[in-house]
């Protein structure tokens, strides 16, 4: 009797364990795709505003040519 119930503790340990694990893994992946997501998508909006700041010096650039 004693054995078997140690038996069964044993497994749902081992159980825990596994599960807990799987979570931690699923935790760490989901921060990395959510991390890169972000950098991904931080670095087009700089791009985009990189290219709207050079557009914008350029026709300013036009403007003053054109002034003078």
């Amino acid at each position: 009797m004693i054995k078997s119930v140690k038996d069964t503790i044993g497994i749902w340990l081992l159980l825990l364990i596994i599960v807990v694990l799987s979570a931690i893994h699923v935790a760490i992946g989901l921060a990395l795709i959510t991390s890169w997501a972000v950098i991904d998508l931080a670095w087009y909006a700089g791009i985009e505003e990189g290219k709207r700041r050079t557009a914008c010096s350029a026709k300013r650039e036009e403007s003053e040519g054109e002034t003078v």
